[in-house]
């Protein structure tokens, strides 16, 4: 059963010369462009919180550099120190 719009539409593409094609992609036709957001979506959400992990990872590893290297310092000075009088 065709409604009053669609025939009125129809009857206006057909006036105009507009050649009419009756959609028949269905409900896959959307499939691709959503799968495609999704994934887009996923690997955001992976790579946000692989660079969050990353970055505290780092952070405390150089903590920890950071903290040798203020040791080494500290006995460096010390022994130069002794060493010199």
């Amino acid at each position: 059963m065709v409604t009053t719009f669609e025939a009125t539409t129809m009857a206006v593409y057909l006036s105009l010369n507009v050649e009419v094609i009756d959609d028949q992609r269905g409900t896959g036709f959307l499939a691709i462009p959503l799968l495609s957001l999704a994934w887009l979506l996923v690997i955001g959400w992976w790579y946000q919180t692989f660079t969050t992990r990353l970055q505290s990872r780092l952070d405390d590893w150089l903590a920890t550099w950071r903290l040798r290297l203020v040791l080494v310092s500290i006995s460096w000075r010390a022994l130069a120190w002794g060493l010199t009088g």
